[in-house]
């Protein structure tokens, strides 16, 4: 499927939640994505083709950018789809110190390499994508000054929240970082459990939690925030999100189009956060990385 680069997250987190493995993803050409999946015969017989085309159909009854998506089927040889789409899922350096490793391959870690082993079962993100990258980079670069923060206020080290935690990766990398302790929320239970196989893989069970509650329903504050999610529900969340951000936090939120960082970012300047600082991808500047606070740094 070529589709609007926009509706690479969407699609490719239902066809994997469909499938209960990955898809690959490719960005060919500007503003485009490439989402590659393998089914099998019986996933074909169990519908999952049919169901690709109603989505795409129904998505561009909503957004008649999407009739620009382009759907080509090809049958090929039998072979192990299940494993092949790991493939082109190798160890990626991240910032200074990160290092994501898929749980099947495997890495000697270099000095210093904080390495994070992931298994995205049926939830979405390996990882990979520049917004994850962003979030982890930004996560890293403030870390010593949220570090030092915390213990002028009488903590031993940082508190984050990880909203909408997917394949648990932004808040294993702040446990590694050295946060204590990490929650890790995302509503839905599929991707929850996925999280909690690999902060176990992590070894990280004593230091992060994960769970299903409604960023509405937690209490206390957290000092660093992270939240990798679309434009409207950053914009839906954003009062309850800086509800739980400590008066010397750091929030920091990507999931946004270039041409989107404004509207968002307006939402949170309403519940009293600023801009402190703004990212854009390396690969075509069109996602951002917001970093808000509610001082001026």
């Amino acid at each position: 499927m070529t589709i609007p680069v926009e509706f690479e997250d969407p699609l490719s987190g239902y066809v994997i939640s469909r499938l209960g493995r990955g898809v690959a993803i490719e960005e060919p050409l500007e503003h485009m994505s490439c989402v590659t999946a393998y089914l099998s015969t019986k996933d074909i017989e169990d519908g999952v083709l049919d169901e690709i085309y109603d989505l795409i159909s129904w998505l561009q009854k909503l957004n008649p950018w999407l009739s620009k998506c382009e759907l080509h089927q090809n049958i090929i040889e039998t072979q192990d789809w299940g494993e092949n789409w790991k493939r082109g899922f190798k160890p990626l350096h991240i910032g200074k110190k990160f290092v994501i490793r898929p749980s099947w391959e495997s890495y000697e870690a270099g000095e210093d390499e904080l390495i994070i082993e992931i298994d995205p079962g049926q939830a979405f993100g390996t990882g990979t994508h520049q917004t994850t990258a962003m979030v982890l980079e930004t996560m890293e670069d403030v870390w010593g000054e949220m570090a030092r923060q915390a213990r002028s206020q009488g903590e031993m080290c940082p508190k984050v929240l990880d909203i909408g935690t997917g394949t648990g990766v932004l808040g294993i990398g702040a446990a590694l970082l050295g946060a204590r302790p990490v929650l890790c929320l995302d509503i839905d239970p599929v991707a929850a459990e996925t999280a909690r196989v690999n902060v176990q893989k992590n070894k990280l069970i004593d230091k992060v939690t994960v769970e299903t509650t409604s960023i509405s329903d937690i209490q206390g504050e957290f000092d660093i925030i992270v939240a990798n999610l679309d434009k409207n529900t950053l914009t839906r969340l954003s009062e309850a999100i800086t509800k739980r951000l400590t008066p010397m936090g750091r929030l920091i939120i990507s999931g946004v189009l270039a041409w989107q960082k404004d509207e968002v970012a307006r939402a949170f300047e309403r519940c009293g956060l600023k801009v402190v600082s703004l990212t854009t991808d390396r690969k075509e500047n069109e996602w951002v990385c917001i970093g808000l606070s509610f001082i001026e740094r």
